[in-house]
């Protein structure tokens, strides 16, 4: 097996690269959050369809994953991001063009498949040129392009929408494009992908706890992020640029987390900065419900934002580490999977809690989700000592 890089071998053109991927990829789930009355309008469809639309991304995006570890054992897996990249960019240029509904259905779960694939291998890719002492570091950055499409996108796609309904799908092959142009084009490190070996990690505890947190991690964030809109205006009766405020300080309130897990992590440990940002997380879910004050609810949602950007990079770099490096693109994709099994429930037992007890219940599911997290991150351990490699590489 071929040594581990004693030094990121990443220039800052290809993170920059890395970044705007991870940018476009997270604003195709964005992209028609904030269209939908528009789409109804231009296809003549109900609102349950409109959303639709952005469920059948993420179900691409999630079941794609599964296949990353074949994929990239064929492809390579620096060249697999590229092409991935490259259909990512192809595919949303055709929705730009505003195909008719079911082109345009079958477009979208086939651009969320591709968002799924590149959005998995650019982990592995940064895994294998960036030593484990600075991955904390590396993978936060490069992340942090999916807090930026939380905070642009929807703003974005609104004023871009003045053009055509569509408009926003020009953007975002634009950025998939340039990704293309930045990323390397050669694996960095690492060995060949593995064709076989699945049902090893699937005997592993420490991998299938890792998954376990994953998928509990964005189950608790999207059973609340999906009441937040109604808990807004029934509790606060909050207008329309309030609710806009709200939703763009929890965008930027994720950039501090980020921040602190570039800066700290690496230093203080990666589990331990996952741990740190779960307690947190669950410290402050109960004053979501306890407050009335619209000021003070703004603050928890940005604190809790900022939870959530501070351990997405550490974890990210600890699941890497579960595993050699010719079994990181099937972990990275079985990943993906979990994130978007978490994503449906949080969204569908987060949707049932609100109905019938309020936004109350919706956090509690979220907070019952947290523990999960907690409990099971017990068992993601990985040796974070500093390695030392000889000057042969041996």
């Amino acid at each position: 097996m071929n040594a581990p890089p004693t030094t990121s071998a990443l220039t800052r053109t290809h993170s920059f690269g890395l970044f705007l991927a991870v940018f476009a990829a997270a604003a195709g789930t964005q992209a028609l959050v904030a269209l939908h009355p528009q789409l109804e309008a231009e296809f003549g469809i109900d609102a349950v369809s409109a959303r639709a639309l952005t469920a059948v991304y993420t179900i691409g995006y999630g079941v794609a994953g599964l296949a990353l570890g074949p994929l990239a054992a064929r492809f390579g897996k620096a060249r697999l991001l590229r092409r991935m990249l490259l259909v990512f960019a192809v595919a949303n240029a055709a929705l730009f063009l505003g195909p008719p509904l079911p082109a345009f259905y079958g477009l979208r779960l086939f651009s969320g498949a591709a968002a799924g694939v590149l959005f998995a291998s650019l982990q592995v890719v940064i895994a294998d040129a960036v030593p484990f002492e600075r991955r904390g570091r590396a993978l936060a950055i490069v992340m942090a392009g999916s807090f930026v499409a939380a905070i642009l996108v929807l703003w974005a796609a609104t004023r871009l929408s003045r053009f055509g309904v569509f408009s926003v799908f020009a953007l975002i092959a634009v950025c998939a494009a340039a990704a293309f142009a930045l990323a390397p084009r050669h694996s960095i490190g690492g060995d060949a992908p593995a064709r076989s070996g699945a049902a090893a990690l699937t005997k592993d505890r420490r991998v299938i706890a890792a998954l376990c947190v994953t998928a509990l991690n964005t189950l608790a964030a999207f059973a609340v992020i999906g009441s937040f809109a109604g808990h807004l205006e029934q509790h606060f009766a909050v207008t329309s640029s309030q609710k806009e405020l709200f939703f763009l300080v929890l965008g930027l309130s994720s950039l501090p987390g980020v921040g602190l897990a570039a800066v700290t992590s690496d230093r203080f440990g990666k589990r331990r900065s996952v741990a740190l940002a779960l307690s947190a997380s669950l410290v402050l879910s109960p004053a979501l419900i306890f407050t009335d004050s619209y000021a003070t609810f703004v603050v928890c949602g940005g604190l809790l934002a900022a939870c959530s950007a501070l351990r997405q990079g550490p974890f990210a770099a600890l699941l890497t580490q579960l595993v050699e490096s010719r079994q990181r693109p099937r972990l990275l994709g079985w990943n993906g999977f979990a994130s978007g099994i978490g994503i449906a429930f949080g969204q569908l037992l987060g949707g049932l809690a609100h109905q019938h007890g309020g936004f109350r219940a919706a956090v509690i599911v979220s907070a019952f989700a947290l523990i999960g997290s907690l409990a099971l991150l017990v068992q993601v351990r990985v040796d974070e000592s500093p390695k030392r490699v000889s000057a042969a590489g041996g």
